[in-house]
């Protein structure tokens, strides 16, 4: 649904939406990751740093989500932020 709603209809709005419906339905860190990723694949770094910190209150230890929570930091050009996100993991 949310493919169609981006590649067809050129929709961001209801694209991300579909993810949020998605986290509230089943919120936990696979929800989460998710929805970060979505933001990622239309330019919504900023979004996506929160959705990723949301997604690490639930799971602090996954590689994976760690990678993810870097790329989207780098993005928003969080430089500081990234390299203490890094020392502390």
């Amino acid at each position: 649904m949310a493919d169609i709603h981006l590649n067809q209809h050129k929709d961001r709005l209801a694209f991300t939406e579909c993810f949020h419906e998605m986290v509230e339905n089943s919120p936990g860190p696979q929800s989460f990751m998710m929805l970060a990723d979505a933001y990622m694949s239309i330019q919504g770094p900023d979004r996506a740093v929160e959705a990723n910190e949301q997604a690490l209150k639930c799971n602090l230890c996954e590689a994976t989500l760690a990678c993810k929570m870097g790329r989207a930091l780098v993005k928003t050009h969080q430089y500081g932020k990234v390299i203490n996100y890094y020392k502390e993991l």
